[in-house]
């Protein structure tokens, strides 16, 4: 239901449950892939902030 709702599923190193109710999958450990998965999706330009 939160898929439907957000219009986006990402199934970050899930179960085969999960991957197949998502949109797209992400099995990489780097969480900033999630990024150009949501700037594709919404047409957005978000970046990941630089450590200090």
């Amino acid at each position: 239901k939160l898929f439907d709702i957000c219009g986006l599923g990402i199934a970050y190193r899930a179960q085969d449950l999960v991957k197949d109710l998502a949109t797209t999958t992400l099995e990489e450990k780097d969480l900033s892939k999630i990024l150009d998965i949501i700037n594709k999706h919404y047409k957005l330009e978000l970046e990941a902030p630089t450590p200090a």
